[in-house]
């Protein structure tokens, strides 16, 4: 069952697009398999081009989707979904925002998972294991400004995460 193996390398969820780009399908054969081996019990449609071997939440989907793909970092919270996550609000954004490589369009791009609503990105430059943090330190910086009563926590954030002024520097 490759269907299988390609839903196991994402934590249980697969993309139609990374099945397509590997095995050259045609769409027929490929929309062929995936509906036999959902009547079969053997995958459930999750959202659009997304498949899982069992139930995930949207949040879940998003993260193999957008943040962790395939075993790499692939993207960043943005805003104040950066903030949300890096636990300076305590609301959860009703919207949340990724910047990500797997995306092409620089506009933003809404995206329906579930009961959930993205919206989606590309990256300024390309998200990566190393330098992850530093994008969400930019993001909420980014924040701080519009939010200048959640400096202070934002501050705190930056110095649990190791992000100086220097680091910043040498990235930008």
């Amino acid at each position: 069952m490759l269907f299988i193996a390609y839903c196991e390398i994402n934590g249980g969820i697969c993309f139609i697009e990374d099945i397509r780009s590997d095995l050259d399908k045609d769409s027929t054969n490929l929309t062929s398999a995936i509906d036999g081996l959902i009547k079969n019990g053997y995958l459930r449609k999750m959202s659009w081009n997304t498949y899982a071997l069992e139930e995930y939440t949207a949040d879940e989907i998003a993260y193999r989707k957008y943040f962790k793909r395939n075993g790499n970092v692939e993207g960043v919270y943005a805003y104040e979904s950066a903030a949300y996550h890096a636990g300076i609000i305590e609301e959860k954004p009703e919207m949340e925002y990724v910047f990500t490589n797997m995306v092409q369009s620089e506009d933003s791009v809404m995206v329906r998972i579930a009961d959930r609503t993205f919206r989606v990105r590309k990256s300024k430059f390309p998200v990566t294991k190393e330098n992850q943090k530093i994008h969400t330190a930019l993001n909420l910086l980014m924040y701080a400004v519009e939010n200048p009563e959640k400096a202070e926590a934002v501050r705190e954030w930056m110095e649990e995460n190791g992000m100086t002024r220097q680091r910043l520097l040498l990235f930008v």
